[in-house]
């Protein structure tokens, strides 16, 4: 469970993201089943966004019964995304470098799509209001790079905490960016069913692992919690390394995708694992393309 004072940092995180939308879910039942809306990325080999695709290429599979895909739509709307630097003492000596691959971030996505910052210790805290100004993203990016990093990492509350800030109503491709090694020492929540709440708020997770002078089992245990995370959002992990060469590829993932309605044939009652793939008119599946979607569907939250 969450801690009160876990719970009152939540509280001033979600505080300060407004104009931010936050909502819940509301289920669509269609018989026994559900439907559900999934943002998904097809890309080419290349990377490259695919067009011009329609519900009839898309192929679902639920706990052994067919998924019905209701409605493909190509998405190209702005989006909202919340970058988490990590600012805790495991990151001295690195965050510098994080903090300049945040920016060359902040620059692919600016100014169509707005973003907030927000840096994570022993508790988060946010630098930067939801803009589309790079100016005073990079002024807030300053600011940070100021102090040096110190604490503990809250790295599985802050995250859940972005995720919660931009859930809406129905998913509209928001994501959050976290720039971590991944190593939670300060989160209440465990770290299973943290990913299993970000599922549920349909908002996607990218992860930009950056390198510190940790363990080698704490290394892989991060990066392992970091994939969970990103498969079961829809988001990708990328090394921090190689952010600058794939970052046409993962703009073109935050600014491209199809929004998907899909019945289930049976109403969610869990976290589960579904299938999606890609098929031709032939019904085969399209060989040299790249399928990201949300592999972890949660029950959806009822409505308050």
């Amino acid at each position: 469970m969450i801690t009160s004072s876990a719970s009152r940092r939540m509280i001033v995180w979600l505080a300060t993201l407004t104009p931010l939308l936050v909502g819940f879910v509301a289920p669509v039942r269609a018989g026994d089943g559900e439907r559900h809306v999934v943002l998904v990325n097809v890309l080419d080999r290349d990377g490259d966004s695919v067009p011009r695709l329609t519900a009839a290429n898309f192929r679902g599979e639920y706990r052994g019964q067919s998924v019905e895909v209701l409605s493909a739509i190509e998405d190209r709307a702005p989006r909202r995304v919340a970058v988490l630097l990590d600012r805790s003492g495991s990151q001295r000596g690195v965050a510098q470098l994080a903090l300049r691959s945040a920016e060359e971030l902040i620059d692919t996505l600016t100014p169509r799509h707005s973003i907030v910052i927000g840096t994570l210790a022993e508790s988060v805290r946010q630098v930067a209001k939801l803009t589309n100004d790079r100016q005073a993203l990079h002024d807030a990016l300053r600011d940070v790079a100021a102090s040096e990093p110190t604490g503990p990492s809250y790295v599985y509350g802050a995250v859940l905490q972005a995720c919660q800030g931009l859930q809406s109503p129905r998913p509209v491709g928001d994501a959050v960016w976290l720039f971590s090694d991944c190593e939670d020492t300060a989160s209440a929540i465990e770290p299973t069913k943290m990913v299993a709440a970000a599922a549920q708020t349909g908002v996607r997770v990218f992860t930009v692992p950056v390198p510190s002078e940790r363990p080698p089992l704490g290394v892989q245990w991060g990066q392992s919690w970091a994939n969970s995370l990103a498969e079961a959002t829809g988001g990708t992990v990328t090394r921090l390394e190689d952010l600058q060469k794939e970052l046409p590829t993962l703009r073109s993932m935050v600014t491209d995708a199809y929004r998907l309605e899909v019945e289930f044939p049976k109403a969610v009652d869990k976290p589960q694992k579904w299938n999606l793939e890609l098929v031709g008119a032939d019904g085969k599946k399209l060989p040299k393309v790249r399928l990201v979607y949300p592999h972890l569907i949660a029950p959806m939250a009822q409505a308050k």
